[in-house]
């Protein structure tokens, strides 16, 4: 075999080994990037508190627990006022919306005893005062042992002018 012979074959060698080289490369660098790609298990996130923030850094929603570690959603406007709240204690859930003075107008909850409670107030004095009761139990605050509905319209004072079932 002449030297030219020699130089042909080992070059095709030499490409045949460069394929399979690259072949090999490619191959492992596909099982190492298919691995990247598997979903994950997502992790649990735990935190005191959330706070949403606007684009200008202004606090719009809270999540966190109060002191007796009953949690609260608040849902706040641009100036920071309270617009619309939700909360779970031991005696019950609530939801609280309140006017742009931060003044409740309307309240939604289970009471202790488990009767459903709507509440509507008018913006009169620094938390509004009750004008209007619809309670599932007899009062909304007491055993119902009826499951009977209650409504009560309160005049300014708070007396109750008008109530069904008397």
């Amino acid at each position: 075999m002449t030297t030219e012979q020699r130089l042909a074959r080992l070059e095709r060698e030499n490409r045949w080994m460069k394929r399979v080289a690259t072949m090999a490369v490619a191959l492992v660098a596909a099982c190492v990037l298919t691995g990247q790609g598997k979903d994950k298990e997502p992790q649990d996130l735990v935190v005191r508190s959330l706070t949403v923030v606007d684009k200008d850094g202004k606090r719009r929603a809270e999540l966190f627990t109060n002191p007796a570690g009953s949690p609260f959603l608040t849902l706040k406007t641009r100036d920071g006022q309270i617009r619309a709240m939700i909360s779970a204690t031991a005696g019950g859930s609530a939801v609280g919306l309140y006017d742009p003075d931060g003044k409740t107008r309307a309240y939604l909850e289970t009471t202790t005893y488990g009767s459903p409670s709507l509440t509507l107030y008018d913006g009169k004095g620094s938390l509004g005062k009750r004008r209007v009761q619809l309670s599932g139990g007899a009062s909304g605050f007491e055993p119902a042992f009826d499951g009977s509905p209650a409504l009560k319209f309160y005049d300014a004072k708070g007396d109750v002018i008008w109530q069904a079932p008397r």
